[in-house]
């Protein structure tokens, strides 16, 4: 079947998504788990007969979010709790919830494969005995023995460190050429959901056995098969999500609690899947409501600035974050599989070669110290954007949903380097980041509210905003002028009008300071088309004529200069580009005339 490759989370306690289970001591850990596993285990079993203290039924959404947290902090050892948790068909049973997608069958694609997860290797079978044992009863199988006395071993972390390295004689059984501890699904970690949409997929290989080179078709075959069933795995996993979005109890005690950013991470992630996953009718539907539904937080406190500001650079950073710890796992059995190649194809190492080795490592490794974290998850930021764009550019731009989660690395809280880095890659297909609804109305309220989510605030003088970065208002205004300077409203869409509104945002606030800024705008606008400077003078006059200059207010004035080309009152003499000539006494005609705007 369908293996899905889930990420290993140990290391996620360093995240900044953390929630109050994290700092608690292994020992107690384990037997809070203990006894919320009994708990959950009397709830699942006997709902929907179970009474509250107060002899009213007990909700529903409180037992399955009651299991999900639990399912996200079982530790290594409690592998039989996870599996009788994932047998409860209560948790995964979606068919009184209107979506999308209906359930036909009791068991849910998510329990299928976790379960199978659980005993796919000799390493993981031997592990669910093991705990099995612990629970006091049989193991997965009768001759394995009774109770905790028939132990194998103690099987403590410490003997997992540096599994030995299996030959390729484990093939003949079925199971993989190595079982790195890594491969153990335990702990699944308390995102364990959103990790199942940004698993990898291990198909079976079509080379031949033989090794003569010719491709196996019955594993051709069987490849298209696993796709499929790796999808309805996704879209049941995305339509779990969005019962919790949408159900308010699943979303308090459990969904609510996981930082937004964290989730945006690996919803994103289902775009990288092959291009069947888009096409799919099942996974695009609820990609898109998902992504709606986690952008809209940044939507609600419209006019409450700090509020605003604070949850966006808390989404940035939990998305950075999970994209780091992401990153970093998926390195580590990259790495782990190289070794086993290189111990297969090469004399072993002496013991001297060992030593020096695990030296170096720890040289290396002592660099990775928390002052350098930052620049770590920018780095794996940056890669996940560049491959973001490889697919985009490949496959994704004629789908929608890929579109919008583009744009999402263009919207404030992201570093400019990434933002600079995305516009880079894109040259000459910028354009392409316009959905079809939006070219249908480009002046509608889809593209409205694309460009509210992008802009970082209106004229910072009445706001109270920020400024935005030298870095990424040169890069909006180099697209402009390089291989994309035929970009106009109607051809140009979200991006042209996105770029028009940062650089008249920059002109109308260096307007009202100081002299260097005006000097930077100058620069910056010169070599842009006569039509482009038109519209962001006329923006910037709209903007610093508005009472309150909000960002609504700059999207307004962007749709009135570009796209219904309304000309200024008379009274604003703003007539100041009458030709294709960029000389110094228009650029202080114009200051001036946005000055005497601020004046009054």
């Amino acid at each position: 079947g369908t293996q899905l490759s889930t990420v290993g989370t140990e290391g996620f306690s360093e995240s900044k998504d953390t929630d109050k289970y994290s700092s608690t001591h292994y020992a107690r850990m384990r037997w809070l788990n203990g006894a919320h596993f009994a708990l959950c285990k009397f709830l699942l079993s006997s709902f929907p007969s179970s009474l509250s203290c107060d002899g009213s039924s007990l909700n529903a959404s409180i037992c399955k979010a009651f299991g999900y947290s639990l399912l996200g902090r079982l530790q290594r050892g409690d592998e039989a709790k996870a599996a009788i948790i994932l047998s409860q068909d209560i948790l995964f049973d979606l068919r009184d919830q209107h979506s999308p997608v209906t359930t036909e069958s009791v068991e849910s694609p998510i329990q299928s494969t976790l379960l199978r997860e659980l005993c796919t290797t000799k390493l993981s079978q031997a592990q669910l005995d093991h705990s099995f044992k612990l629970q006091h009863g049989g193991g997965i199988s009768p001759s394995s023995g009774m109770g905790p006395f028939s132990l194998e071993s103690l099987r403590m972390d410490v003997d997992r460190r540096d599994p030995p390295l299996l030959s390729d004689k484990s093939k003949d059984d079925g199971s993989a050429s190595s079982s790195p501890v890594s491969d153990l699904i335990i702990p699944l970690g308390r995102l364990w959901l959103w990790h199942m949409i940004s698993s990898t997929i291990r198909p079976v290989s079509s080379q031949d056995e033989s090794g003569l080179g010719t491709i196996n078709e019955n594993a051709t075959h069987q490849n298209v098969g696993f796709l499929q069933e790796a999808f309805g795995v996704v879209a049941s996993s995305l339509q779990l999500m969005l019962a919790m979005e949408e159900d308010c109890e699943l979303r308090n005690y459990y969904a609510g609690n996981i930082n937004t950013g964290a989730k945006l991470y690996h919803l994103i992630n289902v775009c990288l899947y092959p291009e069947e996953a888009l096409r799919d009718e099942r996974i695009t539907p609820l990609l898109v409501t998902l992504f709606d539904k986690y952008t809209s937080e940044e939507r609600i406190a419209k006019d409450d600035l700090e509020t605003i500001t604070k949850t966006t650079l808390s989404c940035r950073q939990s998305f950075a974050s999970a994209c780091y710890l992401h990153s970093r796992s998926s390195q580590a059995k990259k790495k782990k599989r190289e070794s086993i190649y290189k111990s297969n194809t090469t004399p072993k190492a002496t013991d001297e070669e060992k030593i020096t080795a695990l030296l170096d490592e720890t040289k290396s490794g002592s660099k990775n110290t928390p002052n350098s974290s930052g620049t770590n998850e920018i780095k794996c930021l940056e890669e996940f954007v560049g491959d973001m764009c490889n697919a985009y550019l490949e496959y994704g731009a004629q789908y929608d949903c890929f579109t919008q989660c583009m744009r999402y690395f263009l919207t404030p809280g992201f570093p400019p380097k990434i933002i600079a880095g995305l516009i880079q890659k894109l040259r000459g297909f910028l354009h392409l980041l316009t959905t079809e609804e939006e070219s249908n109305n480009i002046s509608g309220p889809a593209i409205a509210r694309s460009l509210y989510l992008s802009l970082s605030g209106g004229l910072p003088g009445k706001d109270g905003s920020k400024r935005d970065s030298a870095d990424i208002l040169d890069t909006f205004s180099m697209a402009l002028k390089g291989d994309d300077c035929h970009l106009t409203a109607l051809h140009g869409g979200y991006f042209y009008l996105l770029s028009v509104a940062y650089i008249a945002r920059n002109l109308a606030s260096s307007s009202q300071g100081c002299e260097c800024g005006v000097q930077a705008s100058k620069r910056r606008m010169k070599g842009l088309r006569a039509e482009v400077l038109d519209h962001i003078v006329k923006t910037a006059t709209r903007l610093l004529s508005s009472e309150a200059g909000r960002k609504d207010d700059l999207v307004q004035a962007v749709f009135d200069s570009c796209v219904h080309n309304k000309n200024l009152p008379a009274s604003f003499n703003m007539n100041i580009w009458p030709s294709k000539n960029y000389d110094s006494l228009t650029w202080e005609n114009m200051i001036k005339a946005l000055q005497n705007i601020s004046k009054n």
